[in-house]
């Protein structure tokens, strides 16, 4: 059974949007890109880029999460 760990990370900010992403453990196991959100931050868009292989223990990881809309501060 392909093992499942859950991706985290941190969201950088900059004016209340976010700018970018620091990737603390891109996870495992996913068949697809997982959705991301960030509390507080409405609109905002990313591009999650998974790596596949035969690596059982990094299959279906999380390699980058790039921003597309960086979306504004909910007030």
């Amino acid at each position: 059974m392909w093992r499942n760990r859950p991706a985290s990370a941190t969201a950088i900010l900059k004016d209340g949007a976010v700018t970018g992403f620091t990737l603390t453990d891109p996870g495992a196991g996913y068949s697809s890109p997982p959705a991301i959100s960030v509390q507080g931050i409405a609109g905002l868009k990313v591009e999650v880029v998974m790596i596949y292989g035969e690596d059982f223990k990094t299959n279906g990881s999380v390699k980058e999460i790039k921003v597309v809309d960086g979306g504004k501060a909910a007030r």
